[in-house]
C-alpha cells in the first residue's frame, strides 16, 4: 500500500487550506497513493494571543464545510473503511512514495 505524509503550511484562510489539502490529495490518488496522513488542524491556523486577549476570552474556530471535508474524504479509500487505518503502530516510519 502507498502512504503519503503531507505536510503544509496552514494559513488563517481556511478556503485556501482546504483547496491546497484538496489538490495534494488528487496529486497523491493520480500517483496510486491509498492512504495520506495530514497534519492535525491542518485546515486553519491558531488564532494569535494578542487576537484572542482582543475576544474578551471568546474561542472562535474555523466553521469548516462537511461537504468539503467529505468530499476531501472520498479521495482515500482507507478513510471509507476503517478509522484504525489513519494510525500508525509506535516506532514506525513514513516513507516517500518514491
Amino acid at each position: 500500500m502507498r502512504v503519503v505524509c503531507l505536510q503544509l503550511n496552514s494559513q488563517d484562510d481556511v478556503d485556501s487550506n482546504l483547496e491546497t489539502v484538496a489538490c495534494l490529495l488528487e496529486e497523491a490518488a493520480g500517483q496510486n497513493v491509498k492512504l495520506a496522513v495530514l497534519p492535525e488542524m491542518f485546515a486553519f491556523m491558531v488564532v494569535a494571543q494578542a487576537q484572542n486577549d482582543s475576544l474578551d476570552g471568546e474561542l472562535i474556530m474555523a466553521d469548516l464545510s462537511r461537504e468539503r471535508l467529505d468530499s476531501i474524504r472520498q479521495q482515500l479509500p482507507a478513510l471509507q473503511h476503517r478509522r484504525a487505518d489513519l494510525f500508525l503502530p509506535d516506532h514506525q516510519s513514513c516513507l516517500s512514495p518514491q
